[in-house]
């Protein structure tokens, strides 16, 4: 499984605490909506940053529509983690099908 949906993330955040969320977005992104309790960490600072990320968790890759955050998944499965998927649909098939309180941009 390479995607998840937003109503699965859904479930899971209400089910599964073992969970690690990352947000690939640019921080101007960041600012117009975020995802409560994700990780920051950028698409081109990722690799840089991958210690900060727990390996023996279920790994959650989001950004805007899903494309990045793809790209994040794989780039992440190269090196090492098996348990790693992306939102499909990004932020904003969540504000739009899970919490309309996050602003779509």
């Amino acid at each position: 499984m390479t995607e998840i949906t937003p109503q699965e993330l859904s479930e899971m955040i209400k089910t599964d605490k073992d969970m690690c969320i990352i947000d690939v977005r640019n921080l101007d992104e960041v600012e117009k909506a975020s995802f409560p309790g994700a990780i920051h960490i950028p698409l081109p600072a990722l690799i840089k940053n991958v210690a900060k990320i727990p390996q023996d968790k279920f790994v959650i890759v989001l950004c805007h529509h899903g494309a990045r955050s793809l790209q994040a998944c794989y780039l992440l499965k190269d090196r090492g983690f098996d348990k790693v998927v992306s939102l499909k649909g990004g932020i904003d098939l969540w504000s739009i099908t899970v919490d309309p309180n996050i602003p779509r941009y």
